[in-house]
């Protein structure tokens, strides 16, 4: 058994199994704080294990989602990029990725055009 460990999680063993442990707990926490509506606190759950660099697609995935729904587009690219160069063979995040960025630009000249239509002399009346 000690030797399928130290495969799996390497020479260090123990402390990697605890926080992949860790990691997968605040995954499903975040899981279900997400079902109960309480998206705020399940963000600095996946945050933390995309910073300690979780072997698995959910956080990363759950944030982009989260992200978009709040158009919070450069968290979203932010993640994003790590998750393309964690993944690097899965296609999904790459799509994602460059969609996100148009959608950002898309945002931005909608921004920009409504500033540049408003007169503001036009108010004065």
């Amino acid at each position: 058994m000690e030797e399928i460990r130290r495969s799996v999680y390497g020479a260090s063993g123990l402390k990697a199994e605890e926080r992949f442990n860790a990691q997968e707990e605040r995954n499903l926490t975040g899981n279900e704080l997400e079902k109960a509506g309480r998206v705020d606190e399940a963000i600095p759950l996946y945050e933390q294990n995309v910073k300690e660099n979780f072997i698995g697609g959910h956080p990363y995935k759950r944030l982009a989602v989260i992200y978009r729904s709040r158009k919070q587009y450069d968290d979203e690219i932010r993640i994003l990029l790590k998750a393309t160069r964690k993944f690097s063979g899965d296609i999904e995040f790459s799509k994602r990725l460059e969609k996100t960025k148009a959608l950002k630009a898309k945002a931005e000249t909608e921004k920009n055009e409504e500033g540049e239509s408003h007169d503001p002399g036009a108010d004065k009346q």
